[in-house]
């Protein structure tokens, strides 16, 4: 699932040809603006193989994709650094130390809480910096391939020394009192060995520590306040209590020990996990409250797999760091732990939806995600979903919550409660996985699947084939469209228009030429819009045939998504060109991609404050999976030309009807907006509009088949501001 720039920090001799691959930049500025910013919570990417905790609280976390830091406790995080970070210190000082490699390697200092980043001179020139360790006095320590630099005077100027000679690594460095302790590998695939050794003149001089373990590196290295000495090694955690002289394989892991932290009171931290395979079990963090006799599995609210970075606050509170970008702290010795940072990793975001709450969900490829600050904080929903491949994702009429899943028969989960908890139900379904929901006033559902569209009468609990006529293959866009009907569907084999909620369907798809529609879209003057394999296409009378619509879009560029802006544009988000919005109803398409760092983009949806998302599929190198605009899409020229200047509600044209009339109406702002018919006793005869709608006139057919004459009355509202007029019908 993850891309092989996820690989762990420790496997440098491999990792080294793959960063001008990755496109990382060493300890670059990162910076989010122009039209388009990240919204995945800031720290949506890599895995976290170092923490670092500076004198003023504020907490550093190295990752496979740079520096991110917190000042609030994992509240929130801001990324800092591109590069993949081999190395992470704080000094006394409050001063930070970085090893990072992107085609050249370096160590850098940053002397302003990591907002900058200068290169620290070592004396040669693309060096990489395996570990870091600072005393409290100030000395620092850094440690390359196998040789040590020490500085006095915080990194001005630099001692070299040499800690071993031939194919060796320093992996690990360990301070204790007076003492300096380092760990040498072999850097082949696998491992060939791993040793320590001590220096107690400050690396000037150093002498033989342990025994060489075959296949097994040093990745950590402490000693707690009675002299005995822990070893973190692939193997698990080795100990010595008489200095070195004999060892102790106290822990034997399913996964390597990648770090090992001491607490004030004595107890012990292991970081296991494996660093190839994030997803594999056996990992965690690991405690001894005994010196290292026994150890306990502590993982009670750490879902993470396996973990690769563990430290301890000055207060006490332990942080660990694993795949998927996750920080978790716990306030009382790793018995409980509290996810830390509350950003969205998925290598996909495949579904967007926004709620009448104001809440955006996303659908990804490890469940369901929530935000309602626009994306700087999101928290996963993933309690009772049967599946976590998310790509379909609804709010009905009455307010239930559904998602589809890719999984083959996980079916659809439906949330009542916001989507805190989920109930599933493929009955009916089979196998078949669910790309497009779509649902009507009287409580029936529709869903499309890899072999056409299936119908639920009851709230997702039970499912059947829709109706006739309907498409036999892939259906991966329905939408509601009053005035075209009642709902319009995307498939393998073009577009569908069905009239009576789904039980009967009718093909639409003359001059589509056999594309295949994979999103949709309705302007407010009625005209259509189909995202394709091959472009955009348009229809103005309601998909009777379509007209291409793709100038200025690439050549068979995919469209997976479409949709109107606050400023009345269409934007469309390609699968490999990134985002293009056209002002003239689709007539010409400019590229708006300032700012998206991944272009194959998948889902499009406008926000609650006017803004539009832009979810992605993860791609080689590129880790940002959410985008959204860094202002509302509101046009100053637009506003004035074309948006409406106030809220109206047209008289319906013609009247008296029959059997159908059209009602007109006009917005000047987003707005929730429900447009309904009654009869004169105030019993709700239809709805025709029950959606969120961009400022723009829009229109709405009413049809009375199936109602006695007489007079009838209809109502908009439209946020605060409502209006009523009546209309005729004669039979």
């Amino acid at each position: 699932m993850h891309s092989i720039c996820h690989l762990g920090h420790r496997l440098s001799p491999i990792i080294l040809f793959l960063f001008t691959l990755c496109g990382m930049s060493p300890l670059s500025a990162f910076g989010q603006t122009d039209f388009w910013q990240r919204a995945d919570g800031g720290f949506g990417e890599g895995n976290v193989t170092h923490l670092a905790i500076a004198p003023n609280g504020h907490m550093f976390a190295g990752t496979n994709f740079g520096i991110y830091r917190t000042t609030n406790d994992g509240g929130s995080w801001m990324h800092l650094t591109d590069g993949i970070v081999f190395s992470l210190a704080a000094h006394p000082n409050g001063d930070l130390y970085a090893s990072s490699c992107s085609g050249e390697c370096g160590l850098f200092r940053s002397t302003d809480d990591g907002n900058t980043w200068l290169p620290v001179d070592l004396g040669v020139p693309n060096v990489l910096v395996h570990a870091l360790a600072i005393r409290v006095s100030g000395t620092v320590f850094a440690a390359t391939n196998h040789d040590l630099y020490r500085s006095t005077d915080n990194g001005a100027s630099w001692t070299p020394f040499t800690v071993a000679s031939g194919d060796t690594t320093i992996t690990a460095l360990g301070l204790a009192s007076g003492l300096l302790f380092a760990g040498l590998s072999d850097p082949s695939i696998p491992f060939g060995f791993g040793t320590l050794r001590r220096s107690t003149d400050d690396g000037a001089t150093w002498s033989q520590f342990s025994p060489v373990w075959s296949l097994d590196p040093i990745n950590g290295i402490v000693r707690n306040s009675i002299g005995y000495t822990f070893a973190a090694t692939n193997a698990g955690v080795r100990r010595s209590t008489d200095f070195g002289a004999t060892w102790t394989l106290t822990a034997g892991f399913a996964v390597p020990v990648n770090a090992i932290v001491v607490n004030s009171i004595g107890y012990l931290f292991a970081a296991a996990g494996d660093l190839l395979t994030s997803t594999s079990t056996g990992g965690g963090i690991f405690r001894s409250t005994n010196r290292g006799d026994t150890w306990v599995k502590m993982n009670k609210g750490l879902t993470i797999p396996n973990s690769y970075s563990v430290t301890v606050g000055a207060g006490g509170t332990v942080y660990a760091g694993g795949p998927f970008t996750r920080v978790f702290r716990s306030a009382d010795t790793a018995a409980t732990w509290s996810l830390a940072n509350h950003s969205m990793y998925s290598d996909g975001v495949h579904a967007l939806a926004a709620l009448r709450s104001g809440t955006l969900l996303a659908g990804t490829n490890d469940g369901v995600f929530s935000t309602t600050d626009e994306g700087n904080t999101w928290f996963q929903q993933n309690t009772g979903l049967p599946g976590l491949a998310v790509y379909a994702l609804h709010e009905s009429e009455n307010g239930l919550l559904y998602v589809g899943f890719n999984n083959p028969g996980a079916g659809v989960a439906r949330s009542s409660d916001g989507g805190l908890t989920w109930s599933g139900s493929a009955t009916g379904l089979g196998s078949h996985r669910v790309f497009t929901i779509a649902s009507f006033p009287d409580g029936s559902i529709l869903v499309g699947t890899e072999t056409g569209i299936y119908r639920s009468t009851d709230n997702g609990d039970g499912w059947g084939v829709s109706g006739t006529g309907g498409p036999s293959n892939v259906v991966r866009a329905l939408m509601r469209v009053p005035s075209v009907g009642s709902v319009v569907a995307g498939s393998g084999s073009g577009v569908y228009v069905s009239s009576d909620s789904g039980k009967s369907w009718n093909p639409r798809s003359l001059g589509l030429g056999g594309t295949v529609v994979l999103s949709l879209a309705a302007s407010g003057s009625g005209d259509l819009f189909a995202g394709t394999d091959a472009g955009v296409f348009r229809s103005a009378n309601d998909g009777g045939s379509w007209t291409a619509a793709s100038s200025g879009l690439p050549n068979n560029t995919v469209v997976n998504a479409l949709a109107f802006g606050g400023d009345g544009f269409l934007y469309a988000a390609t699968g490999d060109s990134g985002a293009y919005r056209s002002s003239d109803n689709g007539g010409s398409w400019e590229a708006v991609n300032t700012g998206i760092s991944n272009p194959a983009l998948s889902s499009l949806v406008p926000g609650s404050s006017g803004r539009l998302f832009a979810g992605a599929v993860r791609v080689f190198g590129s880790g940002v999976t959410l985008h959204k605009t860094s202002q509302p899409t509101t046009s100053v020229q637009y506003a004035q030309q074309s948006v409406p200047k106030g809220f109206r509600l047209e008289q319906n044209y013609p009247n008296p009807f029959n059997p159908t009339t059209v009602v007109s109406y006009q917005l000047s702002e987003v707005s929730d907006v429900r447009l309904v018919v009654y009869d004169l006793l105030g019993r709700e005869v239809a709805v025709l509009v029950n959606e969120r709608l961009a400022p723009g006139s829009y229109t709405a057919r009413f049809d009375g088949t199936g109602l006695a004459s007489g007079v009838y009355f209809y109502r908009l509202a439209a946020g605060n501001l409502s209006a009523t007029k009546r209309l005729l019908l004669m039979k």
